[in-house]
């Protein structure tokens, strides 16, 4: 399990390497990878955002917080 896991790191920095590479090559390659990278971020976020939302909705009551004040007293 822990040769699995220093292979993954280990291959993880060599994709950091070659994205550098890329990236500092030409300008418009550097402009894709971020622009990309903003992409995937803001995807990311909003489904982490909808998720945590839908699971708890089911654990928060549908009574909670303050009663609405009432109209016409």
């Amino acid at each position: 399990m822990a040769n699995i896991v220093v292979e993954l790191f280990g291959n993880l920095v060599e994709l950091t390497n070659i994205v550098t590479e890329v990236a500092l090559g030409d300008p418009v390659s550097a402009l894709l990878i971020l622009s990309s990278t903003l992409v995937w971020l803001v995807a990311f976020g909003l489904f982490a955002y909808l998720a945590i939302g839908g699971l708890l909705s089911g654990l928060i009551p549908d009574n909670f917080g303050r009663t609405p004040p009432q109209q016409g007293r």
